[in-house]
């Protein structure tokens, strides 16, 4: 144990000083990290760094992943301590929530209505949502009436009706929305695209889904010109490795 040693100073020079005696503290090599962030976490954490000489350009490289929509930069790669800033450019949680294209998200015809009522600011016409609503209550009341005929339950009849219903209402619409976390809050820089309302059934139950080829478009494109984007702030200084 290291023994404490007072030294006291003249009352010119107070206050009193404690002169410590022992072992330096040992020196420890330099703790890795992660971090995750939208897509242009990489490219601001490069910039703080790069005002301090804080990067060693020769031990880091940038890797794009198309699939997965992140760039992800691999700071001292051959040291112990290795470490990566990764940004993603997420869907928007208010996209999400609709679950376009997603086959696994579900809706009965009252989750349907449900969910729907409380997004007419994303319509880029509002009596379009209005006359939407509609069109569901009136498949809810026209379903329910066939499926208390017990023949309507057998084989694909159910599915057969429900098609026949929905033949004669307009269940398509557009959206104007955030497609991505990083978006601007500023409306006319949203994505807007054609979403069209599926149905099908599940056992003795109808259920919907959302589809949009134009939104799958529209990511595709987006998501190649956000990497761009990100990817110049890094040409010429590190090497890019892109993954599709």
């Amino acid at each position: 144990m290291p023994n404490d040693i007072k030294v006291v100073l003249p009352p010119d020079m107070k206050p009193e000083h404690t002169i410590r005696f022992g072992d330096a503290a040992k020196l420890h090599d330099p703790s890795s990290f992660t971090h995750k962030g939208i897509i242009t976490a990489p490219a601001d954490y490069d910039a703080v760094m790069k005002a301090d000489n804080g990067i060693d350009k020769k031990d880091t490289v940038i890797t794009a992943n198309y699939t997965h929509r992140t760039i992800t930069m691999t700071l001292f790669q051959t040291k112990p301590w290795k470490s990566t800033i990764t940004g993603a450019l997420a869907v928007h949680p208010e996209l999400e929530s609709f679950g376009i294209n997603d086959r696994k998200k579900r809706y009965l015809v009252s989750e349907l209505y449900d969910m729907l009522k409380f997004k007419a600011r994303y319509f880029v016409k509002r009596e379009q949502h209005a006359k939407l609503l509609a069109a569901i209550k009136e498949f809810d009341a026209k379903i329910s009436v066939a499926i208390q005929d017990k023949d309507n339950l057998k084989g694909n009849m159910l599915q057969k009706r429900a098609t026949e219903i929905t033949s004669n209402l307009d269940l398509q619409f557009e959206l104007r929305i955030p497609v991505f976390s990083h978006e601007s809050k500023d409306s006319s820089k949203w994505g807007s695209f054609i979403v069209e309302i599926n149905v099908g059934t599940d056992g003795n139950e109808v259920i919907f889904h959302f589809e949009s080829e134009s939104l799958y478009h529209y990511m595709r494109a987006t998501t190649e010109q956000a990497f761009e984007d990100e990817l110049q702030k890094f040409e010429g200084r590190y090497p890019i490795i892109r993954s599709y």
